[in-house]
């Protein structure tokens, strides 16, 4: 199906256009939020949410062939707005499923120093976190960000630079997390460089 009869289609709630669109963008739906959340976090009602809010705010769309940065829009605001939630009630998430420990394989160290990783993220309010996300965890050269979070480049770029620094600190005081921290790790890309 071409986008711009699916974006024809979903404007006008058509069934065969909806499971096209899931089928489509599904999987970058939930690799977003997983990569928002962390491993432990449940999303499939947010991925729900995102196909919902998808569906209300396609009319907004003005070229079929930006659908795919558009999902990703939808995706952050679900998650910013989900993120300001969490923020609120001061809810962190951990990984602590039971079968972690059964699974062979498990490199106890890592997933020690992914929590850690997602509690020091847990700090930042809803944008730096979207940001820096989307900039450091999805790989996003730094115009894809922008255009997810809706927001300048300059905006971008200064976001980066004060989250970085911040995120830099951090890690460097937790004692497992700075044992994985490689010099420079930051360095330079939200001065405009690009991948």
């Amino acid at each position: 199906m071409p986008d711009d009869v699916l974006v024809r289609g979903l404007a006008a709630g058509e069934a065969a256009a909806v499971k096209e669109a899931w089928r489509r963008f599904s999987d970058q739906v939930f690799r977003h939020l997983r990569r928002a959340f962390g491993p432990a976090y449940d999303i499939d009602d947010l991925a729900q949410e995102v196909f919902v809010r998808l569906l209300g705010a396609v009319r907004k769309l003005q070229r079929a062939e930006a659908l795919p940065a558009f999902v990703t829009a939808v995706t952050m605001r679900v998650v910013r707005r989900e993120l300001t939630r969490r923020h609120r009630r001061r809810w962190l998430t951990f990984i602590t499923t039971t079968d972690d420990h059964a699974s062979l394989g498990v490199d106890f160290d890592a997933r020690d120093a992914l929590k850690r990783v997602y509690h020091l993220l847990d700090k930042f309010d809803p944008e730096s976190r979207t940001t820096f996300v989307l900039r450091h965890i999805e790989e996003m050269e730094l115009t894809e960000v922008a255009a997810a979070v809706e927001t300048s480049l300059a905006t971008v770029k200064r976001r980066l630079a004060r989250i970085e620094e911040r995120f830099g600190v951090l890690v460097e005081r937790d004692p497992v997390l700075a044992r994985y921290r490689v010099a420079g790790t930051f360095d330079g890309r939200a001065r405009g460089e690009s991948r």
